[in-house]
């Protein structure tokens, strides 16, 4: 079994970053998924890495679709629901919506986040039955 460094460097989790969580209903009444009711829970620092090269071939083990690796401290409230969202040095939001939580050799010490990030386009609401855009 291979062993996995758990250590936690210092200076290692340099981005605050903002745990959000659903809240309300998922979908309205006319079926469409709702990705605005989100409530900010509590901030925490960790460290986004965009995953590249043999990362993507390994990720993609999982799913297609994970741009990101969200490395942070031990929690026991960050589940696969949630999102994480980060401000850099502009003024512009970054959201990540977490897909996996893995904690690695099951230590407790460490969790890593596989996330995809939403632009702005993805974030649009379906209104009505047609499937229309607003």
């Amino acid at each position: 079994m291979p062993y996995t460094d758990s250590r936690i460097k210092s200076g290692e989790f340099r981005h605050v970053a903002e745990l959000v969580k659903p809240y309300g209903p998922s979908q309205s009444t006319f079926g469409d998924l709702s990705l605005a009711n989100y409530s900010p829970v509590r901030t925490f620092r960790c460290s986004i890495n965009s995953i590249q090269g043999k990362d993507v071939l390994a990720a993609n083990q999982f799913s297609d679709e994970i741009t990101h690796v969200i490395a942070c401290r031990y929690r026991t409230d960050i589940f696969s629901t949630d999102q994480v969202w980060f401000q850099g040095a502009g003024t512009y939001v970054r959201q990540f919506q977490i897909l996996y939580v893995l904690n690695p050799d099951e230590r407790n010490k460490k969790l890593y986040l596989l996330c995809v990030e939403i632009n702005q386009s993805t974030q649009r609401k379906v209104t009505g039955a047609s499937g229309d855009l607003e």
